[in-house]
């Protein structure tokens, strides 16, 4: 549905301020190797 694909793009791919302007995907990624602010 339209709103399962808004919260995919909201929740998962939208840059986020609280995680220095990343989207939670790319957090994530960063934060596993150990990289996550530089």
């Amino acid at each position: 549905t339209k709103t399962d694909e808004w919260l995919e793009i909201y929740n998962h791919h939208r840059p986020h301020n609280s995680l220095g302007g990343m989207p939670p995907s790319e957090f994530l990624a960063k934060q596993n190797t150990g990289n996550v602010y530089s």
